[in-house]
């Protein structure tokens, strides 16, 4: 423990999200284990590589990579698809990206942590049926008490005019407007 070197690199193998140290050329010089086994990949076909190696095809990584190296910036929660070399070897990960700097403060290149998100896109894209399902029942108990209103109106009316109403017949006809209310508010 009282050697730096040593420390830092024990605690760069430690890290649980994959690290990526890439250069100012963008080429990627270093990675600790967990980049191996989250792209199904070993260190020696992609050390030395180029960044696009992972992550083919996304400028907007690459971009952000850049703008590190020229500001010194650091960007979170920048979302991208990892490759794999395996079927189905597109994968959703975060990144976040900062700057490595030398003694004298200079960037010397750029530290990504990756996270992989395949687990947690695979939990939201469960809760999406729920989701809806949780929204149509809002929408339904909606629609059920804009019907009710209206009908408590109606039903209280026709008992209204049942009882002003000195014809039996046309009581009766109230009476079935009432229980045809009664019936309606039930099923609602």
């Amino acid at each position: 423990m009282n050697d730096p070197e040593h420390l830092h690199q024990n605690i760069f193998y430690s890290i649980i999200d994959g690290v990526l140290l890439v250069s100012s050329s963008l080429t990627i010089q270093e990675s600790n284990l967990t980049v191996e086994e989250m792209f199904h990949r070993s260190r020696d076909s992609f050390i030395h590589r180029g960044l696009e190696e992972l992550f083919p095809r996304q400028p907007h990584v690459l971009d952000k990579v850049r703008k590190v190296l020229v500001t010194g910036a650091c960007y979170h929660d920048v979302e991208a698809k990892g490759m794999r070399n395996t079927p189905s070897s597109r994968f959703p990960v975060n990144l976040t990206l900062s700057p490595f700097l030398e003694s004298d403060d200079s960037i010397q290149g750029v530290v990504i942590l990756i996270k992989n998100m395949s687990l947690i896109r695979e939990l939201e894209e469960r809760q999406r049926p729920t989701d809806h399902l949780n929204n149509l029942g809002a929408v339904t108990m909606g629609m059920a008490h804009e019907i009710r209103n209206p009908l408590g109106g109606i039903r209280g009316s026709a008992q209204l005019l049942r009882q002003e109403i000195k014809n039996k017949s046309h009581q009766e006809y109230l009476n079935v407007v009432i229980s045809e209310v009664d019936r309606i508010d039930r099923m609602v």
